[in-house]
């Protein structure tokens, strides 16, 4: 991970130097080129960044989440209050009693 990090630095490095120079006077057409290279390799690195933490982030609920831990019944009841529906709304009517919405859901 350091590897991605260090890329991410360095090519925001070079970017805020060109971007000092354009303050002091007006870029050539290469520095510009230069500047715009920099800033698509900045956003691929980014990227590859954040696909690196998610894959992490997976691991981990795969690791912690499979032992029927505190953590694995935490991530099933965020989801399940996120799956809840509450009302239900038909045409200009708002239906909040479950009985109600049950009977709707049936017809």
């Amino acid at each position: 991970f350091g590897h991605i990090e260090q890329k991410i630095q360095g090519y925001q490095k070079e970017i805020a130097h060109i971007d000092m120079i354009a303050q002091d006077r007006d870029l050539q057409e290469s520095e510009w080129l230069r500047k715009y290279a920099l800033q698509a390799q900045l956003w691929m690195w980014k990227a590859r960044q954040e696909r690196y933490w998610k894959q992490l982030s997976r691991c981990k609920i795969l690791k912690e989440g499979d032992k029927n831990t505190k953590f694995f019944h935490r991530i099933a009841t965020i989801r399940r209050r996120k799956n809840l529906i509450i009302t239900i709304k038909k045409e200009d009517e708002v239906i909040a009693d479950p009985r109600q919405a049950r009977q709707y859901g049936r017809t």
